[in-house]
């Protein structure tokens, strides 16, 4: 009777795990269990729409783009610039509340959610680019929205994404969902603007005037220091004559990496400047970690309020931070 109790109470214990691991991935990977379709033309079908779309006095190009924290914003901006096309944000009407869990939940569901902006003159474009962060190993749902809001055929629908690490054939099957009938070519994860002049150059469109076999590359512009929308200054750092910067960024109530930088600097003599983010990360735990998942996955970088205006008299810095890791599903935020 023990051996036959003790047989039930490891099949359960199986059983157990295994709903857990099915719920997990149910979770971590929303566009897994959906009955996801590809019906967008064959690579030769691709081919000879190129061809032709490139044999064209003038290419006309849109740059549409999603973005939730700039990142996607900020290379869609570089390429509309180096393709002189035109840029559009697409937007939905309802901002996330919680970025993290509605995003999963609208990939789950197969929503749509309505967006603010239409393209009103679609059918002038010839060569369409999609951008978006990776959300979940997926495409944001306002991506599949703007896909099936237009009649894209007969254009090149080139998609993009930023991210840190996923990369974009994960995104590829709910991307290609909604582009039955669509010419989708040339897709391509950008890390950096630096990417975009040779991914071009790749795809055929190099030059402002996106005109195919033009080798005109266009110089990236220079960074401007990031100036705070709160008081429209940039930040100075004290101590001119100091050869020593100590630099950090503490998030939580305890100052774990605040301390240490202190020590630093009373060891070394040095400056010191705490790096304050423009918007500030939530004081909830949990919700400080979905904000730092979200960022991750985007490959974002947050606008800092007080960044000097140069640190050029510095010999030596120190760069100070908690470490944030990703754990399954969770953010394991240290206390920094």
């Amino acid at each position: 009777m023990k051996r036959k109790k003790g047989w039930i109470a490891g099949i359960v214990v199986i059983a157990v795990i295994a709903l857990l691991f099915v719920g997990y991935n149910i979770y971590r990977y929303p566009a897994m269990f959906r009955s996801l379709s590809d019906n967008s033309l064959s690579d030769s079908q691709v081919g000879e729409l190129r061809e032709e779309i490139f044999s064209q006095a003038d290419v006309k190009v849109l740059v549409a783009y999603f973005s939730h924290s700039g990142t996607t914003k900020n290379v869609a901006t570089a390429l509309s610039e180096k393709t002189g096309g035109d840029l559009f944000e697409i937007t939905p009407q309802d901002d996330y509340s919680n970025v993290y869990m509605q995003s999963n939940s609208e990939i789950r569901s197969n929503a749509r959610p309505a967006l603010t902006d239409t393209v009103e003159n679609m059918s002038e474009y010839d060569v369409v680019f999609v951008g978006y962060p990776v959300w979940w190993h997926a495409t944001p749902a306002p991506i599949n929205t703007f896909l099936e809001s237009y009649n894209l055929t007969g254009k090149l629908i080139i998609p993009f994404c930023t991210s840190g690490e996923s990369d974009i054939d994960e995104t590829m099957s709910t991307f290609l969902n909604s582009c039955d009938g669509l010419a989708v070519y040339g897709e391509r994860r950008i890390s950096g603007t630096g990417q975009i002049d040779g991914w071009l150059s790749e795809l055929g469109l190099t030059g402002n005037a996106a005109q195919p076999g033009d080798e005109t590359q266009v110089e990236p512009s220079e960074t401007e220091p990031v100036v705070s929308e709160e008081n429209n200054e940039t930040a100075e750092v004290s101590g001119v004559d100091g050869k020593t910067l100590i630099v950090y960024f503490s998030w939580s109530t305890s100052g774990n990496t605040e301390k240490m930088a202190n020590t630093i600097r009373e060891r070394t003599g040095g400056d010191i400047l705490e790096i304050e983010p423009a918007v500030a990360y939530p004081t909830d735990y949990d919700e400080c970690g979905d904000v730092a998942l979200v960022e991750r996955d985007e490959n974002a970088r947050p606008e800092i309020a007080n960044l000097p205006v140069s640190i050029e008299e510095y010999d030596t810095i120190f760069v100070g931070y908690p470490i944030w890791l990703a754990y399954h599903n969770l953010i394991q935020c240290t206390q920094g």
